[in-house]
């Protein structure tokens, strides 16, 4: 996707950087210990650290009180231990779903057979993954566009396997629950990358127009709202699997179209941005049982940066102007409101 550079000018007099001040946050863990100056509380902590231990001897002495009926208790014992059934938390509210584990298994892979979405892989591709992002890191680091630090976050020494897993949606059909897709991707090779990302593009979601950041926001919102005819509905839609159902390219025209207007960060900052996104997004993969997958399409739910790709995506498609009317984002919803 071709586009016009707007101009770029360089203020020599102010070392502000909008760049450098949000990746800033983005770092190895700190690994300072203070030094030991005081033997008054080294002596302490190690007077704690005995009665901790002494405790720990006495916990398998220690009679617990249960809480509640040695009925309720038994069955939670048996319900834990039956491989046959799951648990899991259900996709909407605070209740919590028991089904058979083979109609949940069957409903991951009713999804994981839509081939426009999901591609089986034979291999872990970790290997190939970490050293297309050390390319991407590394060329930036030498760029001067990160610090060192930035390059040591977003390459992590020992990533784990991201996992894909479902919650049902009860709400919506009660004995055959459809699932919501999510990767666990906590300390996988995409976590770093994804959240130095949301911390670069967050703000432009929550500045853009239409966006709402919670009921209250829409209500205050709402509240200025001037309705100057009395035919007008308010209408509500939903995007069905939004997050799955982007196009990889068009959404990532998107963000560039968004940093390429807004010319807050260099050209080669933007470069580097959009770099870093197409890793995230197309070389995106999971395991599922013994099985790896790439992910074709869309972004995964559970990446830190999905929610905002997914906002921006839909600012950038719907255009208010387009339908004459004014349009409320929150997340994947979308309320529509009369001219």
């Amino acid at each position: 996707m071709e586009l016009e550079r707007p101009a770029w000018t360089t203020d020599n007099s102010s070392t502000f950087s909008p760049f450098l001040s949000r990746i800033k946050p983005y770092r190895p863990p700190s690994t300072f210990s203070p030094p030991k100056r005081y033997d008054v509380v080294e002596e302490f902590i190690q007077h704690v650290q005995q009665d901790l231990k002494k405790l720990e001897d006495r916990s398998s002495t220690i009679k617990v009180r249960r809480n509640l009926p040695f009925g309720q208790s038994l069955a939670i014992k048996k319900l834990s231990q039956d491989k046959n059934t799951i648990i899991k938390p259900a996709d909407k509210g605070s209740g919590i779903v028991i089904m058979n584990k083979s109609d949940y298994r069957d409903e991951i892979l009713r999804q994981l057979s839509d081939t426009g979405v999901y591609c089986p892989i034979d291999h872990d591709p970790l290997g190939e993954c970490t050293r297309e992002l050390s390319s991407i890191v590394n060329s930036a680091l030498q760029e001067g566009i990160i610090p060192k630090k930035t390059a040591e976050f977003l390459v992590p020494n020992h990533p784990r396997i991201p996992v894909l897993y479902t919650l049902p949606k009860v709400h919506k059909n009660w004995e055959h629950p459809p699932g919501r897709p999510i990767v666990s991707g906590c300390d996988s090779i995409f976590q770093p990358a994804a959240k130095l990302l949301d911390g670069l593009l967050r703000h432009y979601a929550k500045n853009g127009k239409s966006y709402i950041q919670d009921t209250t926001d829409f209500l205050n919102k709402v509240s200025n709202l001037i309705i100057e005819s009395d035919k007008c509905l308010l209408v509500t839609m939903d995007v069905s699997s939004l997050y799955t159902n982007i196009p990889t390219e068009a959404g990532i025209g998107c963000i560039q179209k968004t940093l390429f207007e807004t010319a807050e960060y260099s050209p080669a900052e933007q470069d580097f941005i959009l770099a870093l996104l197409s890793f995230v997004l197309k070389r995106n993969y999971f395991l599922f049982e013994e099985q790896f997958y790439f992910q074709v399409s869309g972004t995964a739910m559970g990446c830190n940066v999905a929610p905002t790709f997914a906002i921006l995506y839909s600012a950038t498609i719907l255009v208010p102007e387009k339908f004459f009317c004014t349009i409320f984002l929150y997340c994947c919803d979308l309320c529509v409101s009369p001219p």
